[in-house]
């Protein structure tokens, strides 16, 4: 099972940002359902399967009592709440599951 940040577009595409993604640092790329398909299988995986697909909204990663630093909220342009800070779209999570012989 693979949960991972995508790129929500039909097309077989990346995204690598310049400089970071929704202030995170660790995001050197975002590829689409189709490229991240492409990638599982040649890399070896069979019957891979998107189980699920979802925007990743504010209630899900916000701040709490415990999470006090900053939250989605900082990470979205204020203007546009479809885009990033950076001016990206918004983080989308994949659920895949593939299964490598």
């Amino acid at each position: 099972m693979l949960e991972t940040i995508i790129l929500d577009t039909a097309k077989e595409e990346l995204l690598i940002p310049e400089g970071r993604y929704a202030k995170m640092r660790n995001v050197w790329a975002i590829p689409s359902p189709r490229l991240l398909t492409k990638w599982l299988a040649d890399s070896g995986f069979e019957k891979i399967e998107i189980l699920n697909i979802t925007k990743t909204t504010s209630n899900e990663q916000r701040k709490t009592d415990w999470v006090t630093f900053d939250s989605m909220d900082d990470f979205l342009d204020p203007k546009d709440n479809t885009k990033t800070i950076e001016g990206y779209p918004v983080p989308v999570c994949a659920i895949l599951l593939a299964q490598r012989n």
